[in-house]
């Protein structure tokens, strides 16, 4: 936002240092280096904040809610909201879609699909398409499973040990207090050469999102089991079931509301992530956020205004798909 008069911050000095050969990773991770001490001292003042889990425990085996009622003027600041941040935004995505150019001005007689037109039959677009679909997908299959083993393994009823304990929940926190393109640039330096040499695969684009989503997958499923008792496990237990039939028929379906709404993020903030992915992406290796990057820098107001309205199409799919795994109140927990 700030390029065009030459404002610059941190990460905007680790990006460029990137877009000059040979890349001097030496002087980015100089650059990086504050940034990680803020970003891992904030996650133990967080984590510490938060440490006793007991304060959210409900009782048995739904949490409490509190009353529903609410006033009725406070529709007014909510409408106010959605028509600002919402509807005038993506309507002015959609006249600017549907113009040959834009100059300004709304002339519903030059509406075009020209836009549309070009940007699904250039193949940048659909392999940009692709590889955001591809990338989401595969990511979801690893980090749902690992955010659910890190959600159990977090809860202080569980026999892991304390210090254990300790360590994934900062590795499972710590990407929430580092910029994603300083993790772009770490990536970047470690995968792009031997022995792994994923540069210009979507594996690297895979592993940066991995690494970012870890923390969303996480925290909304161990809310979902901090919010109810042990009493149903125990009593699984007690009834002879093991530790996975417990798991599949107990523990999972008290988590699915949080399952659907880590879906959800991850699908939403996977599709619209920018930082990271511009870098480790490669000319051949584009995904959204990266193509509506390049549009807005050398393409045509009408072409951004089509790939933003693809985004939020694939985020609307995500919260569909939150509301129909999850329930009505997955859409409240996202």
């Amino acid at each position: 936002m700030g390029a065009s008069n030459n404002i610059d911050v941190v990460t905007t000095l680790i990006y460029e240092t990137t877009q000059r050969y040979p890349i001097d990773y030496g002087f980015g991770a100089v650059l990086g280096a504050p940034l990680i001490l803020a970003g891992i001292t904030v996650v133990i003042f967080q984590r510490w904040s938060l440490r006793d889990e007991r304060r959210y425990v409900g009782v048995s085996g739904k949490g409490k809610y509190a009353s529903q009622q609410t006033s009725g003027w406070a529709v007014v600041p909510v409408a106010v909201y959605i028509v600002v941040a919402v509807l005038l935004p993506v309507g002015s995505l959609i006249v600017t879609s549907l113009s040959p150019f834009w100059s300004g001005k709304v002339d519903p007689s030059n509406f075009t699909l020209r836009a549309f037109e070009r940007a699904f039959s250039d193949p940048t677009t659909v392999k940009a398409v692709t590889t955001s679909f591809t990338a989401a997908f595969i990511t979801l299959l690893i980090v749902l499973p690992l955010g659910f083993l890190a959600a159990v393994a977090l809860l202080q009823r569980t026999k892991v040990p304390g210090p254990i304990r300790w360590v994934i929940d900062m590795l499972s926190s710590v990407s929430l207090g580092i910029p994603a393109a300083l993790f772009g640039f770490a990536l970047l330096f470690t995968y792009s050469g031997q022995p792994f040499q994923l540069y210009g695969t979507t594996a690297i684009i895979v592993v940066a999102y991995v690494t970012l989503m870890i923390p969303q997958a996480v925290r909304p499923q161990l809310s979902s089991l901090l919010s109810t008792s042990n009493e149903y496990v125990e009593a699984s237990t007690v009834s002879g079931a093991g530790a996975v039939r417990t798991a599949t028929l107990i523990t999972v379906p008290m988590a699915r509301t949080g399952i659907a709404v880590a879906s959800a993020m991850v699908v939403v903030l996977v599709f619209h992530e920018f930082a990271a992915s511009v870098m480790v992406r490669s000319p051949q290796t584009q995904v959204m956020g990266t193509l509506l990057f390049d549009e807005w820098t050398s393409g045509t107001a009408p072409g951004v205004a089509v790939v933003a309205l693809i985004m939020i199409a694939v985020t609307a799919v995500g919260v569909g798909l939150a509301l129909a795994i999850g329930g009505r109140r997955a859409l409240e927990n996202i």
